[in-house]
């Protein structure tokens, strides 16, 4: 790890030295943690050690450029979820969910559930989402809706691939 560009630190640098090494609410290490990694690479990849930090000096065709850095972090987790999955004479697949899509790719990713899970190719893969008349689904939180919804779906998948009304 570079710490530092010259004289100057590197903006990572701040983060890297107040990473903190227990989860502060509980007091207790962290089961996983990869955010040091993560600066550490993106740092490397990015190039930061070229980058010049004097107000206007980097410019592309005309253009002053900027670069920065952020980062955040969210639990990780998931919430209760049933999912419905049938297997239709016409060689498509239902996945139902009444979980929402807000705009985290809901619809996408349970159609590659269920189309890893029944073989089905993706364009067979119908899927619902948003109604309360569906099995219930969990609230959007972040990427907590797919951690849930996932084992659910493979779950009606199991059932409907070795149900006996598919064994023909």
């Amino acid at each position: 790890m570079k710490w530092r560009s010259g004289s100057r630190l590197i903006p990572s640098s701040f983060r890297i030295l107040n990473e903190p090494k227990l989860d502060e609410a509980l007091k207790i290490p962290f089961s996983s943690r990869h955010y040091v990694e993560c600066l550490n690479l993106g740092v490397e990849k990015f190039g930061w050690s070229k980058r010049d930090p004097a107000i206007s000096a980097m410019k592309r065709d005309g253009l002053i450029l900027g670069w920065g850095m952020a980062g955040a972090a969210w639990i990780a987790g998931a919430f209760a979820a049933e999912a419905s999955l049938e297997l239709r004479d016409d060689g498509t697949v239902r996945v139902a969910c009444a979980t929402q899509d807000i705009g985290t790719g809901t619809y996408t990713i349970l159609a590659q559930l269920a189309s890893q899970k029944t073989g089905a190719p993706l364009d067979k893969i119908d899927v619902e989402l948003g109604d309360s008349a569906l099995p219930d689904g969990p609230i959007s939180g972040g990427s907590l809706a797919t951690s849930s919804v996932i084992p659910a779906v493979f779950g009606a998948a199991n059932q409907a691939i070795t149900s006996p009304c598919t064994q023909r």
